[in-house]
Parts: structure tokens; sequence; C-alpha cells
């Protein structure tokens, strides 16, 4: 058993050795909180790196979806610019020639209304500033007949250069053929009025004249060939751009 002196000389070691222990144990805790606060402060940074690093892609993935849908937007617009010009330009195409028929249908229609061999006597009657003999010429029918029409064939000469500035000048000879199928008629008709007073020139030409106005049944009737080929050559330039107009919202 120590002496109480030796337990007294041993008493500071033991409290040294205590103190010793806490204070290890103090600097392990503030070691591991050291520790565990860098390991928290990594996970934090790294956590923080991948969340701005999706956050960047995903601020990527969107720039790319919105640049993505604007050019398919402006391609679409552009698109659409395109088939809303075709459509107008088609629709333009479409009523110009709509207009053009309807016109030369009528046209067509007058003339052979002009060539009709029946003289009314109202056609005959007197007229002021003409002479009786004139006036009463069954020929002279006809004359009053185109005077009558002419504005038919004066609204088709104007449509001539809207109707080339959409579809070509191609179409330049079948508006000369109309005019001069036109002046044609209006000329017999003018040189058998001449020969009234039986001062009738050779027979073929005189029948040629006849054939120009009339529909009486000589044969060849040239004015009605020529004219049913005028109105053919305009078919084949309208009747396709109707039909494309007609059919280009058609579902498919």
């Amino acid at each position: 058993m120590p002496t109480p002196a030796l337990a007294l000389s041993q008493a500071p070691a033991v409290i040294d050795t205590a103190v010793l222990i806490k204070q290890a144990i103090f600097s392990a805790g503030v070691v591991a909180a050291i520790v565990a606060g860098a390991i928290a402060l990594i996970s934090l940074f790294a956590n923080y790196r991948l969340a701005l690093k999706v956050h960047r892609q995903r601020l990527g993935h969107e720039r790319d979806l919105a640049q993505e849908r604007q050019r398919a937007e402006t391609e679409l617009a552009q698109l659409k610019l395109r088939e809303d010009r075709r459509s107008a330009w088609l629709a333009r195409r479409a009523l110009n020639a709509e207009g053009m028929l309807a016109a030369l249908y009528e046209l067509a229609h007058a003339l052979r209304a002009i060539r009709s061999p029946l003289v009314l006597g109202v056609e005959m009657a007197p007229e002021e500033g003409v002479a009786d003999d004139i006036a009463s010429h069954p020929a002279y029918a006809i004359i009053r007949r185109m005077r009558t029409h002419e504005p038919k064939i004066v609204a088709i000469d104007a449509k001539r250069f809207a109707f080339q500035a959409l579809f070509g000048r191609d179409s330049d000879p079948q508006f000369q053929a109309l005019t001069r199928l036109w002046n044609s008629i209006h000329h017999a008709a003018s040189e058998l009025v001449r020969y009234r007073n039986n001062d009738i020139p050779q027979q073929e030409a005189f029948l040629e004249h006849c054939r120009r106005i009339t529909t009486l049944g000589l044969d060849p009737d040239n004015t009605e060939a020529a004219l049913n080929q005028v109105v053919e050559a305009f078919e084949a330039i309208c009747r396709p751009a109707i039909e494309a107009a007609e059919t280009v919202d058609a579902p498919d």
C-alpha cells in the first residue's frame, strides 16, 4: 500500500493524463469536425458543380431546341409565303383565263348570230345618213349587226396585254387571227354592198364573200373553221390554268 506522500506525488500525473486524454478526445473531435466540414464542403462544391453542369446542359439543350424551333418556324413561314404567292398567282391566271374564255364564247356566239342567213325586216329599215339602196341591202344587215356587237371584240382586245403578261406572248397570233376574222367578215359585207348595182365581180370572189358573211351552207365554211380554231387555241391555254387553280388546295 503506497504511502500518503507517494499518493500525493502521483496525483498530478493522473490529472495530467486525464487532461491529455480529454485534449486528445477534443482534438480528435475537432479534427473529425474539420474533416466532416471539409467533406461537406467538397460534397457541396461537387454538387454545385454537378448542378451547374446539368443546368448548363439543360440550357444548351433548350437553346438548341429554341433555335431548331425558330429555324423550323422560319422555314414554315417561308414555305407558306411561297405557297400563298403561288396560290395568288394561280388565282390571277385562273381569273384572267375564265374572263378570256367567257368573252371569247360570247364573241363566238355573236359572230354566229352576225352570220345568220335570216335577215329581219327591221335590219333593212332606212338609216339616217345611209342611202336607201344600201340600208335595204341584205349584206348591210351584217354591218349593222357588227356595229351592235363591236364592244365584244373591243373587250377581248382590251384583255390582250394583261392576258399575255400572265400567259406569255405565244397567244398573240390568236388575238391577231380573231381580229383578222372580224375584219374579213366586215370587208366581205362591205364588198357585197358595193356590188349592189349588179356590178358583180368574178363568181369565185363573190361566193367567197358570201361564205364569209353567212352560214347558209356554202362549203367550205372557212370562217366557222377559223373561229373554232381560235377558240380551241385559247381553250388549250386557259383550261390548264383554271384546273390548276381548282386543284391547288385539294387533298392528296
